[in-house]
């Protein structure tokens, strides 16, 4: 994410000018017209003030629910919940370094050295970073999908689905290559003093405050400036969109001709022989419910967080091709200028919405949040001894022949 946050920023990273005012935002444009007839000031209120400010407050609190429930719920404590658990995990701190982008973008904190020298270096590294290893998460639990449901066999007898190790290799490999990929941006900018006007009408002109401007040495290189961009956007942006998108229509399809082949097994066993009733063929149908019900929460899941980050996604892969193709066009374009910096405000929530989607999207992860927060003496209510919405009467069941038994005895 975020080469173009602030399309203050989105210029400078997107195509690399240094036409830039880090101070107010405000672009070194050769027209003055143009520049003035920009409107910074209600983007900057509308978009990073109330905008951002409400993705935060629901990405902090959404995300801080989603850790709880990924990492504490006995019924998402399997292997096939791991990559969504660390997913959650990269939520968080994601939207924890857009907050302090916030604070310092609105001047909300004191710009001193020790923060902008924080803000130049490390908050878009930390911000892209993290958002880039979120995109890998997402392409990882997708293509494990796949492999589970389209090539169900073959996973197994290479192990790639029940390999705890191998997730957790992928899930540490995406963290790495993620922050490997954005160190040129370590690089990029530097920090210097603001002294007298502004500082000075405000308090007093011994006062110093810092800023940040383009390290010229970096952005004359041709790799920077030519080569790493695209290849970053390729891989950071492009690649997962193309995966997530292709194989989840596979998924779909084989999900489909899945439910498909139950469906006609089970109306022509019905049809054609009486079922006899043993206590192996119960527990092979018992296991096979379970394996059905499993898979159906992953999908509801799967497709949740696939859904999320299409959406958010797309437009700002969207705005950064244009950027390419025509980069006056935010200089230029009162309209453009408006949808670069909602696309950055849409791209953020992908970061702080996914606890509720998921609670909307699935059942059971309602019940993994009641089994989580719920008071101990609801439990039996809300089924949390059991497996699925049906513990309750399973629950019951099993009272029931406790009771029976005793009957006899008495």
């Amino acid at each position: 994410m975020m080469d173009s946050i602030v399309m203050e920023q989105t210029t400078e990273q997107s195509f690399f000018t240094r036409a830039h005012d880090a101070d107010d935002g405000s672009l070194s444009l050769n027209s003055s017209l143009i520049r003035h007839s920009l409107p910074k000031e209600q983007v900057r209120f509308w978009v990073y003030k109330v905008g951002y400010t409400s993705v935060i407050t629901a990405g902090l609190l959404g995300n801080s629910l989603n850790l709880a429930v990924m990492w504490r719920s006995s019924r998402l404590a399997t292997l096939s919940y791991f990559f969504l658990r660390w997913l959650a995990v990269a939520d968080f701190f994601v939207v924890a370094v857009i907050l302090v982008f916030n604070l310092v973008k609105t001047k909300a904190v004191h710009r001193s050295y020790a923060v902008m020298w924080y803000y130049a270096h490390l908050n878009f590294f930390l911000m892209r970073s993290l958002a880039c290893s979120g995109a890998f998460i997402v392409t990882a639990f997708t293509v494990s999908r796949y492999v589970s449901i389209c090539h169900p066999t073959r996973c197994k007898s290479v192990g790639v689905v029940t390999s705890r190790g191998v997730y957790r290799a992928t899930t540490a490999s995406a963290f790495v290559f993620s922050a490997l990929l954005h160190v040129p941006h370590l690089f990029e900018t530097r920090v210097v003093a603001v002294v007298g006007d502004d500082v000075g009408r405000r308090n007093d002109s011994t006062i110093v405050e810092y800023d940040w401007e383009w390290n010229d040495a970096v952005q004359r290189l041709a790799f920077f400036s030519h080569v790493y961009p695209p290849v970053k956007e390729v891989l950071s942006k492009l690649l997962p969109i193309v995966l997530v998108l292709v194989f989840n229509l596979l998924i779909i399809q084989a999900h489909g001709r899945y439910v498909r082949k139950r469906r006609s097994l089970r109306t022509g066993s019905y049809s054609e022989v009486v079922p006899t009733t043993t206590k192996a063929t119960k527990a092979t149908t018992a296991a096979r419910r379970r394996r059905a019900r499993e898979e159906g929460r992953l999908m509801a899941l799967l497709l949740s967080a696939s859904g999320i980050f299409f959406v958010c996604t797309l437009p700002q892969a969207f705005v950064t091709v244009l950027l390419r193709a025509c980069p006056s066009l935010y200089e230029t374009s009162v309209a453009f200028f408006v949808f670069v910096h909602v696309a950055n405000l849409v791209e953020s929530l992908h970061f702080a919405i996914n606890f509720y989607v998921y609670s909307l999207a699935s059942a059971d992860f309602r019940q993994s949040f009641r089994e989580v927060f719920a008071p101990p003496c609801w439990a039996d209510k809300w089924g949390k001894q059991g497996d699925g919405p049906q513990s309750g009467a399973s629950f019951a069941a099993s009272a029931r022949q406790t009771s029976t038994r005793k009957i006899p005895a008495a």
